[in-house]
């Protein structure tokens, strides 16, 4: 399938209908890959690790839940998911070669195969990652996200699961099972979206006209990550409990009242907690001070991250050996 990477999009009344997503249809993709284990499950469907039958590559291919199993809402983010990563090209976002669609019930996405993510480097191997490392890191993403962010892309669920890494120290966002194109899906945008321990305070209070700016905090939390610090309680069952832990993380958190309308954040502006940034350098804790505002319109752009001292500052260095560093016998989930 050839693709094209001009972005043209079509518009927005047919952007979810079947015959606008390019897609293979009524072909098995089981004729050209062969499927192996499952990599990951999650609420929009199941990734698989697999194999070119005509050339022995090794793919992952995702495959969405079923529509006659899924809600409206699932189904027309199985469709945009489709419709976004066949037409992105970018050396940091993970690349989607054709897809695949069974007389429309399911689709197929087949994307280049990623080693590694981050999250399991950094807390199951617990990787120590050093500075010129942690830069490169930061760097891609940032590119990532300035490149969505240009086309009016909006990522949603920026976390250190979706940061993936292969095999030659590549570093891309993957996963746009929750992502948006503003150009032509103007909202209202559901807020249960994303992960909770990622989300940022306009999401978790119910706003419905966020902007890209909520990606900008998910890399805020990525950043801190890197330092292997998590900065925010995992577990939380639900938003008010999570928007609670992170409004007694930061200062100033006394004025800060739930029964205010959506728009307290955007006359708030605390400060991160520095006891919980104590090992970073400082122009980390500037930059994760700039990123987790309570105002998104106070959060700097990717494109301003790639500028900031902390990734001007020193070296940016490669990511080599990985699978050689790891702390403990366990296999990484997606292998080598």
């Amino acid at each position: 399938m050839m693709r094209n990477n001009n972005y043209l999009s079509p518009d927005y009344q047919n952007v979810y209908s079947s015959s606008s997503i390019p897609v293979i249809f009524d072909q098995k993709v089981s004729k050209y890959y062969s499927f192996e284990d499952a990599i990951e499950k999650g609420g929009f469907g199941t990734v698989f690790r697999a194999y070119s039958r005509e050339t022995g590559e090794k793919v992952a291919i995702k495959r969405t839940k079923k529509c006659s199993s899924a809600s409206s809402v699932e189904i027309d983010h199985s469709k945009e998911e489709v419709y976004i990563s066949v037409y992105l090209n970018h050396p940091n976002i993970v690349y989607c070669t054709e897809s695949f669609s069974n007389h429309g019930e399911t689709f197929y996405l087949v994307m280049e195969y990623m080693s590694y993510d981050l999250h399991y480097l950094l807390w199951e191997w617990k990787i120590e990652f050093k500075m010129g490392e942690k830069r490169n890191i930061f760097s891609s993403v940032c590119r990532g996200l300035e490149y969505l962010h240009n086309k009016n892309i909006v990522h949603r669920d920026i976390k250190s699961s979706n940061i993936l890494i292969n095999k030659n120290g590549d570093v891309k966002i993957g996963d746009f099972g929750l992502a948006i194109d503003k150009n032509f899906n103007h909202g209202p945008y559901d807020h249960g979206v994303g992960t909770i321990t990622y989300s940022s305070p306009e999401v978790l209070l119910g706003e419905k006209s966020y902007d890209s700016s909520v990606d900008l905090w998910g890399l805020g939390i990525i950043l801190v990550n890197l330092f292997r610090v998590k900065l925010f309680r995992s577990g939380c069952e639900r938003d008010t409990d999570q928007l609670y832990y992170i409004s007694t993380s930061v200062l100033y958190s006394s004025i800060f009242q739930f029964d205010f309308v959506p728009k307290v954040i955007t006359v708030l502006a605390p400060r991160i907690l520095h006891r919980y940034l104590k090992d970073l350098p400082e122009s980390a804790k500037i930059l994760t001070d700039k990123l987790l505002q309570y105002d998104p319109r106070e959060r700097p752009s990717a494109k301003e991250c790639l500028e900031s001292d902390f990734l001007t500052e020193g070296e940016i260095t490669p990511l080599k050996d990985l699978y050689k560093r790891r702390t403990t016998r366990k296999r990484s989930r997606t292998s080598h």
